[in-house]
């Protein structure tokens, strides 16, 4: 059997020679029930897309690489600016969705963290559990595209390195019906053992889509394992779920995380 979940239902594949795509859809919430509280835990970045000309780009299609000669004036083909991160994306997302979202994040007191900000009060996620930092730069990209998908991320993860547990607001994570836990940065990973005490004690569910620091730390590590086991929906791709377990292949990554007691898991391949 394989199943999905999603925010507002979820569905059971039950595939037989007769019948090969049969599937049940069971919702998580009536009409008469209030809107799902969640939490969404990570960074918020903000993001400047830079079209570089196709001209640029060079080498074949395993490694293409941007040519940008030191002093040329470089004429670029388009300029987009979005609110971006993990905790920001999950969050407004989920707002769209119907539920009463909510994000914990930092931002800086500076013109990107006030365009995020804005966009959050415009999307109707509450800000009460966001940390606005003084003197310090909201994190900010710049990711240099072609127009095949290729792209270069320049990256200042400013605020996100303030999100730990001396600003992490556990009272409110208490009491929403579900948390997503996003990439955090690995000095932020002391968060961990704030949600494990919250899912031990309350009904709160957790969707997590881990970090570079806990991938590499990976399912062996104690901590890790706990959190897993306390997991109702995790999000990985490909390569992240291969290297998180040290398998070979999905069908055993899928086989490892299982065991950890994951309730239900997503892995991206594309």
């Amino acid at each position: 059997m394989v199943e999905w979940l999603g925010w507002l239902g979820a569905s059971e594949w039950h595939p037989t020679p007769n019948h090969p795509t049969i599937l049940t859809i069971q919702p998580f919430m009536t009409p008469k029930q209030s809107k799902p509280r969640t939490m969404s835990i990570g960074g918020a970045t903000y993001d400047l897309f830079v079209r570089i000309p196709h001209e640029k780009i060079h080498g074949d299609e395993k490694s293409p690489f941007f040519t940008l000669p030191l002093g040329e004036k470089i004429r670029v083909t388009e300029v987009l600016e979005t609110c971006g991160g993990g905790a920001s994306n999950t969050s407004v997302g989920l707002a769209r969705l119907g539920c009463d979202a909510s994000i914990s994040s930092v931002v800086g007191a500076d013109q990107w963290g006030d365009k995020l900000l804005q966009n959050f009060r415009k999307e109707g996620v509450d800000c009460k559990s966001l940390t606005i930092v003084e003197k310090e730069t909201t994190s900010f990209s710049i990711i240099l595209s072609g127009s095949g998908g290729e792209r270069v991320i320049l990256y200042e993860p400013g605020t996100n390195e303030h999100l730990h547990d001396a600003i992490f607001d556990r009272a409110a994570a208490a009491e929403v019906d579900w948390m997503i836990l996003n990439h955090i940065q690995e000095q932020a990973c002391v968060i961990e053992d704030d949600l494990i005490e919250i899912l031990t004690k309350k009904e709160v569910k957790l969707t997590w889509n881990p970090g570079g620091s806990q991938i590499e730390g990976g399912i062996r590590e104690k901590n890790i394992r706990l959190l897993l086991s306390h997991t109702t929906l995790l999000v990985l791709n490909k390569e992240e779920a291969l290297k998180f377990t040290g398998s070979p292949n999905v069908q055993e990554a899928l086989k490892q995380l299982l065991l950890c007691n994951v309730q239900y898991i997503c892995i991206t391949d594309g």
